[in-house]
C-alpha cells in the first residue's frame, strides 16, 4: 500500500515520543511515499518533527510507484533520522538493497541487526504471517522498535488477507516486546483521522464500509530463544467480560435486534460507536 501522507504523519507522532530514534532501519519493501522531500519536510513541519534536513545530492528519489516519481523511502527514513536505511523485497526489479523471501526464516546476518523494522503494506500480501512477524524479532536489536500499518477493514481482494489488531498486540507481546501502542486508521470520503484503540471495547466488524487500517509499534525489550505463537486475548477472558460475545447482551437489546430493520440497526450502532471514539484528523 506505500506510504500515504496521513500514513506519515502518524509515523512522525509515533517516533517524536522515543527517545534515541536513529541507527539503521529495515524496511519491507520498497515502498511508494505520497510526495516528494518538500511535500514531506511541510508535513514533518507540521507535525513539528525534528527531521534531518538532506542536501539536494542526498535526496533520492522513485520513479516506479503509486505515486508516481517521488521521495525514496531510504529518503525518507533517513529524514526520521535513521543513518542506514536497508529495504528488503523478494523481487529485484523493485531495486530492494536485500532480496529476500519474508516467507521464510532471516538469514543469520539480518539478525539482531536493526534499530527499526518498518512494515506499511507488505505483510498482507505474504502468505507466512507467522514467518513475517517472526522476522522482524530476530531482526531487531533490544530496543528496537517495529511497526506495521496493515488493512482491517476495506480492502478485500487487495492481498491474502485483513488483520485483527489482537494478532500483533498477542504476538508481539509474547515475544519479549514492550510499550505496545494500536491506533486505527480511517479514511472518511477524502479525509483521514484516526482514534486510539481501547482492547476492553470491542471493534465493529466490517466498520460499515469505511477503510479502516492498523498502525501498530512496540518495543523489542528482550530476547526470545524460541517465538512463541499466542493464542487470541479474548479467550483468555472471564465469559462474563463484556468482551465475550452475546455475555451482555439484555432482553430489551435482543428484542431490539429483532424488530428493528437491518439498515437502522446499523445507523444506530455507527452512531454509538462514533459517540463513543475521539477521532482525531490527519
Amino acid at each position: 500500500m506505500g506510504l500515504t501522507a496521513s500514513n506519515i504523519r502518524l509515523v512522525a507522532k509515533a517516533l517524536k515520543q522515543k527517545h534515541g530514534v536513529g541507527g539503521t532501519a529495515l524496511i519491507y519493501s520498497v515502498l511508494g511515499v505520497q510526495g516528494g522531500y518538500a511535500e514531506v519536510a511541510t508535513i514533518l513541519n507540521d507535525e513539528r518533527y525534528p527531521y534531518h534536513t538532506l542536501s539536494e545530492n542526498e535526496v533520492v528519489l522513485d520513479a516506479v510507484t503509486q505515486f508516481g516519481t517521488s521521495l525514496h523511502v531510504t529518503s525518507l527514513f533517513r529524514m526520521f533520522g535513521y543513518e542506514s536505511v536497508d529495504t528488503l523485497d523478494l523481487f529485484p526489479d523493485e531495486h530492494p538493497a536485500i532480496i529476500a523471501d519474508l516467507n521464510s526464516p532471516f538469514a543469520a546476518e539480518l539478525c539482531n541487526r536493526y534499530d527499526m523494522v518498518f512494515d506499511s503494506g507488505t505483510t498482507e500480501h505474504c502468505f507466512n504471517v507467522k514467518e513475517v512477524l517472526g522476522n522482524a524479532v530476530l531482526a531487531l536489536k533490544v530496543g528496537g522498535l517495529v511497526m506495521h500499518i496493515l488493512p482491517i477493514s476495506g480492502f478485500a481482494g487487495h492481498g491474502f488477507y485483513q488483520f485483527s489488531p489482537d494478532l500483533f498486540a498477542g504476538f508481539y507481546g509474547k515475544n519479549g516486546f514492550d510499550e505496545i501502542d494500536i491506533k486505527v486508521e480511517l479514511r472518511i470520503g477524502s479525509k483521514a483521522y484516526y482514534f486510539d484503540l481501547d482492547p476492553d471495547l470491542p471493534l465493529p466488524g466490517d466498520f460499515w464500509g469505511i477503510p479502516a487500517q492498523l498502525f501498530f509499534t512496540a518495543r523489542k525489550a528482550r530476547q526470545v530463544e524460541v517465538i512463541v505463537m499466542p493464542s487470541q486475548s479474548v479467550f483468555e477472558l472471564p465469559l462474563e467480560h463484556p468482551m465475550r460475545a452475546g455475555s451482555h447482551v439484555t432482553p430489551l437489546q435482543q428484542l431490539a435486534k429483532s424488530v428493528l430493520p437491518d439498515a437502522l440497526k446499523k445507523y444506530l450502532l455507527r452512531r454509538r460507536f462514533f459517540s463513543a471514539t475521539k477521532l482525531h484528523p490527519l
